[in-house]
């Protein structure tokens, strides 16, 4: 991640297996950041590369962009089990800091209830670099849980009503600048400096996550960020905040241990 030119690069390893009773010649991915996009637009998620076996496979692209379609090399019959590797490359769309209130969240949550037009940039919500704080939402390419029969059908309201995902399984390493803090979905497992032997420059801090049956992952850059934690019935509970929003961020961390506290007593 290169969080002063909000701009990353990165590498995806799947491992998926054949669930259908029929045998695949090929496998979909959604590219999220890219839904909605024109034909004339810039994708903003690049797939520079596939591997499969060792070898480049070819790919295509469908809807503007947001499906990627990957050839088999090799036919999948049901049950069988396979691997690909994606390399891929992003520029992330800056925002005005008037765009992250809540007020204009609000505001786009109501236009997707009763707006019938589809929104300018659907991925806005999910994907982009404001002043103070970069967010990754689903930023990688996405194995699709099904086959894409009809690509070019974008529902009118924002991304979060066209995601579909299956659970699974995550190891993510992030690379970015010392000073940035790196909030991920699952749990860290590593904070520390970049070495020598993994090709650090010195100024660099490489972070890791682990997370199991999830449905997505997502990565959250910002600067002077604090945060305050608290353990509820053995998960911890972190709210992290801006440097003066202290009371804020107290107050999120309250209201998110007394639901988790209410769900653990419905169960």
């Amino acid at each position: 991640m290169n969080y002063r030119t909000a701009s990353f690069t990165g590498r995806e390893e799947v491992s998926f297996a054949n669930e259908t009773r029929e045998v695949i010649d090929s496998v979909s991915f959604y590219l999220y950041p890219n839904i909605g996009l024109e034909d004339e637009n810039k994708p903003r998620l690049v797939i520079n590369r596939v591997v499969m076996s060792g070898r480049e496979v070819p790919f295509s692209f469908q809807s503007r962009g947001f499906v990627l379609r990957v050839a088999l090399p090799n036919k999948i019959g049901p049950g069988e089990r396979s691997r690909v590797a994606i390399d891929f490359s992003a520029a992330i769309p800056a925002v005005q800091q008037d765009e992250t209130s809540l007020l204009a969240h609000f505001l786009d949550e109501i236009n997707d209830a009763i707006g019938e037009e589809r929104a300018d940039n659907p991925s806005r919500e999910i994907f982009f670099a404001a002043d103070d704080a970069i967010l990754l939402g689903y930023f990688f390419p996405m194995l699709a849980t099904r086959e894409v029969r009809d690509s070019d059908r974008m529902p009118a309201s924002g991304v979060k009503s066209a995601i579909c995902s299956e659970v699974a399984g995550y190891e993510v390493r992030v690379i970015v600048e010392d000073g940035i803090t790196v909030i991920g979905s699952g749990r860290a497992v590593r904070r520390n400096g970049l070495s020598e032997s993994e090709g650090g420059s010195g100024n660099q801090q490489v972070v890791e996550f682990h997370g199991n049956r999830l449905r997505g992952f997502a990565l959250i850059f910002g600067k002077q960020l604090k945060s305050v934690e608290r353990v509820v019935e053995g998960t911890q509970v972190t709210s992290y905040f801006r440097a003066g929003s202290e009371r804020l961020g107290l107050r999120m961390l309250e209201l998110a241990t007394r639901a988790m506290d209410t769900f653990g007593r419905t169960l």
